[in-house]
């Protein structure tokens, strides 16, 4: 897949953040009483985000390393920026997604955060950030 060591280890550590918040939860011990301290569930949308950085970097080093290409935009003075959408969908024909419906369907939800403020439920974050790490690791990139 992408082949630069240094690109792999850096989307692996965004991966490990992104776990690391995912599984986000602190105890507190009081005398003869231990309590769990869990996160508003509002802070899950936070991991699902880094899950989309680090899948658009991902696309973005496929891309740059000619894994598949982007279309092309003729006639234009400046060279169209692609959103990550474009991007998913211009590596459909190199990866072998296992299912982009749902990476589609999470990349909504993080654009409804990101745009409209929109927060996605604790469940939707884990759904959706389980399955871009299912991508990651299918294309080999996570452990």
């Amino acid at each position: 897949m992408i082949t630069d060591p240094l690109v792999r280890a850096e989307i692996a550590q965004e991966w490990t953040v992104v776990e690391s918040l995912k599984n986000w939860s602190r105890s507190a011990a009081l005398p003869g009483l231990m309590v769990q301290i869990d996160p508003p569930v509002e802070f899950f949308n936070l991991p699902l985000v880094l899950a989309y950085c680090a899948l658009d970097n991902f696309l973005l080093q496929c891309i740059h390393e000619a894994f598949f290409p982007m279309p092309s935009t003729p006639g234009r003075k400046k060279p169209k920026r692609f959103q990550l959408a474009e991007r998913m969908s211009a590596s459909r024909s190199a990866l072998n997604w296992i299912d982009y419906d749902l990476v589609t369907n999470g990349r909504s939800a993080r654009n409804d955060l990101a745009h409209r403020a929109i927060v996605a439920s604790a469940a939707d974050c884990f759904k959706f950030i389980n399955a871009v790490g299912a991508e990651l690791r299918g294309w080999g990139i996570i452990s």
